[in-house]
């Protein structure tokens, strides 16, 4: 299995190859700053496609409207009731390094999200920087 694309899980002596996905998304270059210099370690949507098919080792290539570019591990996922739930479990400086209290951290995902906001589950994944390309390209 070619590593860069496929995970091996060993099963009664043999070896199972399982495609690794890719997924690309576009975000606001003030998280994908954060994300590069590995202050902002939990990526956070609503759980709804495509996010919710987002799997333990995948990787995310984000990026911004500048032409920056981040690729990153996903090391772990998490599903919540609540963006209230996530955050009893996760700092919101993990999620959004720049708030100053939880409150500041839920005002962000409501420019975001609006009316929407507590209409979903919300899926966190837990990232790790892998590479990036930064600045005039």
């Amino acid at each position: 299995c070619p590593q860069s694309i496929f995970r091996k899980n060993k099963t009664q002596k043999e070896i199972k190859c399982e495609i690794m996905e890719v997924y690309a998304f576009k975000i606001l270059s003030k998280y994908l700053k954060y994300i590069k210099d590995d202050k902002k370690v939990f990526e956070v949507h609503l759980f709804r496609e495509p996010y919710s098919s987002i799997k333990k080792d995948d990787t995310l290539i984000l990026y911004d409207e500048y032409g920056n570019v981040v690729r990153a591990k996903v090391e772990d996922v998490f599903l919540y009731n609540s963006f209230e739930d996530l955050f009893k479990d996760i700092s919101y400086k993990q999620v959004i390094p720049f708030a100053n209290s939880v409150s500041e951290a839920l005002e962000e995902y409501k420019k975001i999200y609006g009316n929407n906001l507590n209409k979903n589950k919300v899926i966190a994944f837990k990232i790790k920087t892998i590479d990036y390309l930064w600045g005039n390209i």
